[in-house]
């Protein structure tokens, strides 16, 4: 609700043309634009509204949930129930329905008499019929519509379904399982007497196996229920009537198809003789009913001693600790999470630890494997207790460590306190930042010998079949690559395993015609040498597979190709494609999976099959991780991995996927081969050439544990020596190079940023300090934390960032955005770091120069949009996120490409906003040739990405980069803080992912401030936010009533905001917060009103007084006769200013008000 003021008063004024206009159908909105005013819409020449409105519509179809044919854009009903408030406002929709559902059912499930009518609540509370969903909305009247919750939508959408069945019992009580599940979830809907009944609809059936005292199996069908199997057997008999569509066990009723319900019936009493047990478990579908294998896709079969998917963990392992193909013939015994209390004493085993758990149950793991054992860590209540208690461990072992420092013993563990610069030594990490790092960037003299000795002869080079002629540069690339290839081919001849490198070349060098160019030379030796050309895989971000099959043809006068494949569902997946997605089998004793190929791949496929020599196969690493046994039969001449910190993480399907490949050689190409930590840096090399940094457990041992374990003042000199002896083990086997050193005629490139240093250029202008409302609003989040407030510290961090950013960023603050300079200068004052941001872009406005502004935030992106279009005449400003397609087949979709073209074709001055994550990969934008960073990435690899998006090949004039920091008077910023950490060279181990390790200091989060409150003045009752005003609105009464307990509700609160009371009285409230000044609807007296009962009944206790409340200066007469008609109590801004006179609230109070649990209802 970030911009509900600005729209409140728009939608009042707009006049019906300048608006994008929408009609409603059942399945869903659309909304139409006539050509000329599309054209005054993308030139900024009609109102902002409308503007905001196209923004939005081409932002959900950039998500893929909208779509556009010529001037109209479409938006599903599921979509629309499910946008935010902010969205609903721009499109001026109705607001959401919170009220009741009531379910009559009449009549016996199991008959075709039976029927179940929806009335629901209408707008004075009373149960009516009287109304219409249509589409995805609820509509009383020609004026009262509401948009549904998806929730709701889903309970409509049941009942029209079930209207058009045939009433069988199993149509009955699948639509009684729809309600009852839409009510556990939220919906308040009234189930009368079935509220009692739990049906249930399993997703499979499993087969519950027991050992009978003559060593055979009994089989017997299970449901998803608790009930042993045991009592399953005794109500199988229900099953025989051929109209049953449920099994009833106790309260419980599993609806049950006629597949599901045949093969049930045949699986019950099975039995497996003793001597089949091991067959059985190789083959399960061997001695299964013909039914049951019929319904095979609801099965899944349940064996006592089956594995489950397990995490592996890259510590200290005598081996990698991955079986890739399931043939470990040992099942480790599975320990306790409590295990690890005794084996963890340090934090950086801890925070890798906790890494791993968090990604693992991504994954849908219940176990791990963390230094050789598997830990169970399916519970998460035991799985939190044990982590706080190690951390409690380590906490006391430091306090008596640091109690011994003077004794002169050495610290094994390290120290937990931050030093002066707020930088905890325990969770330093050797990173590579090789672009900044002088020590690991250096190449010593004993490198340069090893990479000179693994290059080819230059005279295997032939490029006359080429469309130009590369740099110097590449061609040592292309010579580095065939020399390894050459090299480790005839190292590898007697062997079964193939070879690899690491190309780690600086953003913007051609990594991909290198890569290309040296499989072309590669085949042209192996046709020479009458030998195979054997099909070469690149697997890329999927934003890139056009990328390298447009490249093939720029690089070569003829493709060296004898077809490429883009192997993805929208492409030629469908046709090598011959079964699902490939998943593991079920395991025999020895460990083996029975595998089903779901590729054509083989001689059976003939001309068919996928894997044909002289064959370029193209695809992205989820293919590869959906399609990984088929890819990994193949005998690949070449694997190309590009952006390959896509497998930093070890432990991913793709990752494994990845290094399970087999193949001759292969590259792995990323400009930032370590992004978080040094374990990315040791997988990227483990996929190349497995073994060469040995395992992990060694790796860790060797470069990670001993800067973890060094002194604060020891740190630099101790990462400095390891990361040198890390580069002379990688040898040969990495080639990294940096533009600045090897693009003859780049232009200058110079970094400007608000911080002095002598790393960058200090510019003043770009270090502005805060004042005003961004000053008061960044304190009060300060004040408002105190020591006891830890878990609410990510909270609150991140709306350090959002209120440096802008102060209307944080509590539902609202932009409007306006055609008059005079309000657009107010706007932009507010936040200082904008006006440093403004004033830059004023340079480069007067150079007549282009540029690129880096946000995050959405909200802010629409808002510089439209705000920085207006301002500087350029109509629309294209924002490019992480959404926005590479290619689209729709020629009306604006896409990365065309957008970016638009930008780099208009003369001049033009700007354009990008996210820094959809400016990571395969973006080229030279047209454009200054970079402000206005809002930070948390990874420093990610912003060095997006900075090389006009630094590259192509690039003509110097190159600017802007980054400004907003300062604090008296406090190291959280700007100043973030930036601290991007840039030093001894970055915490994870700071671009752990949120809880960036917090301002010396004076933060956690520290006593002597700073001021911020008492709210009059005037803040209009400009606060929403969230900041309901907060307010409870706090005044809370004070007014003296209470005992003050709560504000959230999500569907069925017309109430606030609930205060005391031993004797209690208020119910609710907030309607606008910047319209005239408030001219009853809608809030009759919510707050039809509130009552349900509050009543939530809190078992009447409510003494029903208040509604806003910050409008007007009211018109019809709600006050509404709210005198129905005892409710209004307070108005007049009001509102009186109590806060006599009840003084200070922002601090607000913040605190708002970081509280919200009520439960």
């Amino acid at each position: 609700m970030k911009i509900a003021a600005w729209l409140s008063e728009i939608l009042s004024k707009e006049k019906p043309e300048e608006t994008i206009q929408y009609l409603v159908d059942e399945d869903g909105i659309h909304f139409k634009i006539d050509a000329d005013s599309l054209v005054k819409i993308i030139k900024g020449e009609i109102s902002p509204l409308a503007q905001a409105q196209y923004l939005a519509l081409s932002m959900l179809e950039e998500q893929g949930l909208a779509k556009r044919n010529k001037t109209e854009y479409f938006v599903p009903k599921n979509v629309v129930a499910e946008l935010d408030n902010e969205n609903r406002l721009i499109l001026a929709l109705p607001e959401q329905w919170n009220g009741s559902i009531y379910a009559d059912i009449k009549g016996v499930s199991s008959r075709s008499n039976f029927n179940v009518l929806l009335d629901v609540a209408d707008l004075n509370g009373r149960k009516t019929s009287a109304y219409k969903v249509n589409g995805p909305l609820i509509e009383f009247s020609a004026n009262k519509k509401y948009v549904l919750t998806p929730l709701q939508l889903k309970v409509f959408a049941a009942r029209n379904q079930h209207e058009t069945s045939a009433n069988k019992e199993y149509d009955n009580l699948l639509f009684l399982s729809t309600l009852q599940k839409a009510k556990e979830l939220g919906v308040d809907i009234s189930l009368t007497h079935f509220e009692k009944h739990n049906i249930s609809q399993p997703g499979s059936v499993t087969i519950s196996i027991e050992h009978t005292p003559e060593g055979d199996l009994l089989l017997t069908p299970n449901f998803g229920t608790n009930t042993d199997p045991e009592t399953i057997r005794k109500v199988m008999g229900q099953l025989n009537s051929e109209t049953t569509a449920s099994l009833r066990v106790g309260n419980e009723i599993v609806l049950i198809d006629e597949k599901v319900k045949e093969a049930a019936k045949q699986l019950a009493g099975t039995k497996i003789k003793k001597a089949d047990v091991k067959a059985f478990i190789q083959n399960p579908k061997a001695f299964l009913p013909a039914e049951a294998i019929e319904a095979e896709a609801g099965f899944t079969v349940k064996i006592t001693g089956a594995t489950q998917f397990t995490h592996a963990y890259f510590g200290e392992t005598e081996e990698s600790g991955i079986d890739w193909f399931g043939r470990a013939n040992k099942q480790p015994k599975t320990l306790a999470i409590s295990e690890l209390e005794k084996k963890i004493n340090n934090e950086t085993d801890l925070e890798e630890l906790i890494q791993q758990i968090e990604t693992s149950k991504k994954a849908g793991a219940e176990e791990i494997d963390f230094e050789g054992d598997l830990i169970d860590i399916s519970n998460e209540e035991k799985v939190n207790a044990t982590i706080e208690k190690i951390r409690k461990n380590l906490k006391n072992q430091s306090s008596s460590k640091d109690e011994d420092d003077d004794s002169g013993e050495d610290r094994s563990a390290v120290d937990t306190e931050a030093d002066e610069e707020g930088i905890k030594p325990e969770k330093i990490v050797v990173d590579i930042p090789l672009l900044d790092d002088g020590e690991l960037e250096a190449i010593s003299v004993s490198i340069e010998n090893t990479l000179e000795k693994s290059l080819c002869d230059e005279k295997l080079l032939d490029w006359s079949s080429y469309n130009f002629t590369p740099y110097d540069y590449q061609i040592t690339g292309v010579r580095w690559i065939i020399g390894l290839y050459l090299s480790q081919q005839a190292e590898n001849k007697d062997k079964d395993q193939g070879g690899g490198a690491l190309l780690a070349d600086d953003m913007g060098l051609g990594k991909t015609f290198m890569a290309l160019a040296s499989i072309q030379h590669i085949y042209q030796q192996a046709k020479a040498n009458n030998n195979r050309q054997k099909p070469v895989l690149i697997v890329a971000p999927l934003s890139l597979i056009q990328t390298w099959y447009d490249e093939v043809g720029k690089a070569f006068k003829d493709n060296p190709f004898k077809d490429m494949i883009r192997l993805q569902s929208d492409a030629n997946l469908p046709k090598y494609r011959v079964g699902g997605r490939e998943t593991y089998g079920v395991l025999d004793e020895e460990g083996v999976a029975n595998i089903s190929y779901s590729l054509k791949i083989g001689n059976q496929y003939g001309r068919e099959r996928l894997d044909i020599d002289g064959r370029l196969v193209i695809t992205t690493y989820q293919t590869l991780s959906d399609y990984q046994f088929s890819l990994r039969e193949i005998d690949w001449g070449m694997v190309v991995f590009d952006e390959a910190q896509n497998i930093k993480n070890p432990n991913t399907f793709q990752s494994r996927a990845a290094r399970g490949l087999r193949a001759d050689f292969k590259l792995v190409a990323t400009g930032t081969p370590v992004e978080n930590s040094l374990r990315d840096f040791w997988a990227m090399m483990e996929t190349a050439k497995s073994g060469c940094l040995d395992t992990y457990q060694h790796f860790r041992e060797s470069y990670i544990t001993p800067i973890a374990r060094a002194a604060g003042d020891e740190v630099e000199q101790v990462r400095a020596s390891v990361g040198r002896q890390l580069r002379e083990t990688v040898g040969a086997l990495m080639l990294r190079r940096i533009k600045e050193d090897n693009l003859d005629g780049l232009p200058k490139k110079t970094i400007y940023v608000g911080l002095d240093s002598d790393h960058w250029i200090y510019k003043p202008e770009l270090g502005p300090e805060m004042q005003g409302s961004q000053k008061d609003a960044y304190e009060s989040i300060i004040n408002s934390m105190s020591n006891d407030d830890e878990e609410f510290a990510i909270a609150a961090l991140q709306k350090l960032r959002a209120v440096s950013l802008h102060p209307r960023l944080i509590n539902g603050g609202s932009f409007k955005p306006s055609y008059k300079r005079k309000e657009l200068d107010a706007v932009f004052e507010e936040s200082k770091k904008l006006v440093s941001v403004i004033n830059t872009l004023n340079e480069v406005k007067q150079r007549n120069e282009k540029c690129i502004i880096f946000c995050v935030n959405k909200s802010l992106q629409k808002f510089l949009s439209l705000a920085l279009g207006s301002y500087y005449n350029l109509g629309l400003i294209s924002v490019i996120n992480g959404d926005a397609k590479a290619v689209s087949n729709n020629p009306d979709t604006a896409t990365r490409k065309t957008m970016i073209a638009d930008f780099e074709a208009e003369p001049g001055f033009n700007l354009i906003i990008m996210s820094p994550v959809a400016a990571g990969v395969g973006l080229t934008v030279v047209g454009a040739n200054n970079v402000i960073h206005y809002e930070r990435h948390w990874n420093p690899a990610k912003e060095a990405q997006a900075t090389d998006r006009v630094y590259r090949i192509g690039q003509k004039k110097p190159v600017s980069i802007y980054v400004p920091i907003l300062r604090h008077p008296e406090l190291e910023s959280f700007d100043e803080n973030l930036h601290k950490l991007l840039a030093t060279k001894t970055q915490l181990r994870d700071a671009v992912v752990a949120i809880e390790s960036v917090k301002p200091s010396p004076s933060g989060i956690h520290s006593k401030l002597t700073l001021p409150d911020h008492i709210l003045q009059p005037e803040d009752i209009v400009n606060i936010g929403w969230q900041n005003f309901e907060a307010l609105a409870a706090e005044l009464f809370s004070r007014q009533l003296n209470a005992t307990s003050c709560e504000l509700t959230a999500g569907n609160d069925h017309g109430a905001d606030a609930v205060v009371f005391n031993n004797k009285e209690a208020y119910l409230i609710q907030c309607k917060h606008t910047q319209a000044g005239k408030y001219d609807s009853a809608e809030a007296v009759h919510e707050v009103r039809n509130a009552e009962p349900y509050y009543n009944k939530a809190y078992n206790r009447d409510f003494t007084k029903l208040i509604f409340i806003t910050n409008a200066k007007t009211l018109s007469p019809r709600v006050r006769e509404a709210a005198k008609l129905h005892n409710v109590e209004v307070y108005a801004y007049k009001e509102m200013a009186e109590l806060l006179k006599k009840y003084p609230v200070s922002r601090e109070v607000l913040e605190k008000r708002l970081s509280k649990p919200v009520a439960k209802i």
